[in-house]
């Protein structure tokens, strides 16, 4: 039921989950940003939980089945891993969730 993608950013493969198959389009999807060291595989339950709301989740850099590149894990490059999805997505209006444990 969710879709899984792989996409390039600037040379970095970033994978992300998103719900949108089973989603209601007159609801306001849901971006979320997982915390450190989290895969958007642990947010799975949630997506589910989720819908009908369209939910979509990331792997940053260097987490679960997204590239581990050598360099590149300063906020910045974060920053253009979570646009880079909402631009694959085709998002244009959503709302964002972020999350971090310590």
């Amino acid at each position: 039921m969710l879709l899984s993608k792989i996409i390039d950013n600037s040379g970095t493969k970033i994978h992300y989950l998103d719900s949108t198959h089973a989603s209601d389009p007159a609801l306001t999807p849901l971006v979320i940003s997982p915390g450190l060291s989290e895969t958007a595989e642990e947010y799975m339950d949630l997506l589910e939980f989720m819908l009908p709301r369209r939910s979509v989740v990331l792997s940053y850099r260097g987490r679960g089945k997204s590239d581990t590149p050598d360099t590149g894990y300063n906020l910045s490059e974060h920053i253009t891993d979570l646009a880079a999805v909402i631009r694959d997505t085709g998002l244009t209006k959503h709302h964002i969730m972020g999350y971090s444990r310590w």
